[in-house]
């Protein structure tokens, strides 16, 4: 997972950190004017892409700051920095393979032109699971389904996650239409 991931590339800085001699203290490497930015975000996807994007920053601090006492080198230096922005890179480039095809679960259904479009659309990634057509398998972070016969306590155990859906080569959480509703 991409999480996961970015937490393997902190734990082995971590390794390397701990070579400092124990009489020696280093402070955290922070910004003299951080930026600030506001962020409008709608989804909780949106929001756990800005902490894995936070993440990154921390580490690529981290990083400098294990570079700038002499306990990795440049080539080391440079090789873990871009290893943290691969991830990104793999996690924002997914999200854009995948565009809003306006068509529902209910066109799908009635087999309707919008459906067809959609199916046209997303024809690189494969069929759409039927699962998903039918909304048994959803992103746990999709909003409810908006049937009567739905209730909180209705959950799937197989229901994918933000980690699940980051992971390469990853087949059945890559499917379009798994965290789109209308």
């Amino acid at each position: 997972t991409a999480e996961q991931e970015m937490k393997d590339i902190d734990n082995r800085l971590d390794e390397v950190m701990a070579a400092l001699p124990a009489m020696l203290s280093i402070g955290e490497n922070l910004s003299v004017q951080p930026v600030t930015l506001p962020l409008y975000l709608s989804t909780p996807l949106a929001f756990k892409a800005v902490y894995l994007l936070t993440a990154y920053d921390e580490l690529v601090r981290r990083i400098l700051l294990a570079s700038h006492v002499g306990l990795i080198d440049n080539n080391a230096k440079g090789q873990w920095l871009d290893e943290g922005a691969a991830i990104l890179r793999r996690l924002f480039g997914l999200s854009q393979r995948y565009k809003f095809s306006g068509a529902s679960r209910g066109d799908f259904a009635a087999k309707n032109a919008r459906a067809e479009q959609a199916r046209e659309m997303y024809a690189p990634f494969g069929e759409i699971p039927q699962d998903i057509l039918e909304g048994v398998r959803r992103s746990k972070f999709a909003p409810a389904l908006a049937t009567a016969s739905n209730s909180p306590a209705d959950v799937d155990d197989r229901e994918d996650s933000f980690d699940e859906a980051m992971t390469l080569g990853q087949s059945d959480h890559e499917q379009p239409g798994s965290e789109s509703e209308e």
